[in-house]
């Protein structure tokens, strides 16, 4: 039960919906976002923002979603909203709010279609993937995948053509065709590899490490290997601590105790070098369950009040009451009274995680009925785009005619 459940822990930080991999080149801040003052430009910034804060920080995402809409029904701004409504889409089906997220999604969705902008499309249908896969709902999310590849071919950003074929191969070992999901990750890390997407190549092995774990362990044991060296590759060091937690896990489930150690240190190590914080809060977490394993308690506490105190002065809270949880258990077998003020942090932890949710709802209500009640002004990208099509045409036809009367001329 505990092997179990050190694996969901570890394995969460990486082997969860994968996000979508941008070639965006600008390096946008949060702080250059907040002073731009162009809601294009605001917009532009926020999907850069959209694609970091999926990966890492899924309550700025939330941020980013409520102020956008509200910026865009400031400006009237139809491609505001819909980038705001693809970050709080993206945030809702990532902490449990799935139908508001796929509403969310599919009005980002929308926006796309109007404009042919196949690149975001892609994104589009592939978070719409996402959601379906989470609910369950298989098939509906390899419909969602290949949409989302289908427009990816016609999008100019090569990697978009194949970046939804994880989420097909997981889909695919998901409804049990485990040959082709298998086959579909394959193909997405070679096409990766040709990109030099390091890191998509190191996610792609990474999982298909966690699908052999069960069928054949020296394979996973090669795949697990192989995710370091293209961790490696892509100078990463986020993406390295990752692999080093998954080689860990997978050691610890073969037993091998020492070597398991060693990678959850090194990627403890890495993380505080980063300043990495909620990444250090899960090690020292991971390295407490090691310990707690081994029956070795008062290691295993140690490890578990880090984890606590850093995830609280951080603002952590669901990670602080994990921590906290599990002290809760160790002291009560080891009858140890002076932890009777980590019960009454639980409760408080309690009452604040339920007012700070009741909060975030009253939010985002806010930003969607303001959405709702704004005018929004014609896409100026598409009028611009029709624009040039009639002048386009007048243009032509303007030609056509001169050629017409130049061989009329000709003939007389």
């Amino acid at each position: 039960m505990q092997l179990n459940l050190l694996y969901k822990k570890a394995t969460l930080q990486v082997i969860s919906i994968v996000g979508f991999s941008s070639l965006l080149q600008a390096q946008h801040t949060y702080s250059s976002y907040q002073a731009e003052e162009n809601i294009t430009r605001k917009a532009s910034a926020g999907l850069y923002l959209w694609n970091e804060y999926l990966r890492n920080d899924l309550d700025s995402l939330k941020i980013l979603g409520v102020d956008l809409l509200l910026a865009a029904a400031e400006e009237g701004d139809a491609f505001a909203k819909a980038v705001g409504e693809q970050a709080l889409g993206s945030y809702q089906i990532r902490s449990g709010n799935l139908e508001k997220g796929i509403f969310h999604l599919q009005e980002a969705r929308r926006f796309y279609m109007k404009r042919e902008d196949y690149d975001q499309l892609t994104v589009a249908y592939n978070e719409l993937g996402n959601a379906r896969f989470l609910q369950g709902k298989y098939h509906e999310a390899i419909k969602m995948y290949l949409s989302s590849m289908r427009f990816g071919a016609l999008a100019p950003d090569r990697t978009s053509a194949f970046s939804a074929k994880i989420g097909l191969g997981k889909a695919y070992v998901a409804i049990g065709d485990t040959a082709v999901g298998l086959k579909t990750i394959e193909n997405y890390k070679e096409q990766a590899a040709q990109l030099r997407k390091f890191e998509s190549v190191a996610d792609a092995y990474a999982y298909m490490g966690e699908v052999e774990m069960e069928r054949n362990i020296v394979l996973s044991k090669e795949y697990y290997e192989k995710s370091i060296i293209f961790s490696i590759k892509s100078k990463s060091k986020a993406h390295l601590s990752h692999a080093y937690n998954n080689k860990a896990i997978l050691l610890f489930n073969l037993g091998d105790l020492d070597s398991s150690l060693y990678y959850f240190n090194k990627a403890l190590d890495l993380r505080k070098e980063l300043k990495h914080h909620k990444g250090i809060v899960e090690s020292n977490y991971n390295l407490a369950f090691f310990y707690q394993d081994q029956g070795k308690l008062e290691k295993a506490l140690k490890y578990y009040e880090l984890s606590a105190k850093i995830a609280r002065e951080f603002g952590f809270n669901g990670d602080e009451r994990d921590a906290l949880l599990e002290i809760k258990g160790i002291a009560e077998k080891l009858k140890l009274k002076r932890y009777d003020e980590v019960v009454r942090r639980i409760k408080v932890l309690d009452v604040e995680m339920e007012n700070v949710r009741s909060s975030d709802q009253e939010i985002i209500a806010y930003a969607e009925k303001t959405i709702r009640e704004a005018h929004l002004k014609p896409d100026q990208h598409k009028e611009e785009d029709a624009s040039f099509g009639v002048l386009w045409s007048i243009g032509g036809g303007m030609l056509l005619m001169g050629l017409l009367l130049w061989r009329v001329r000709r003939r007389s």
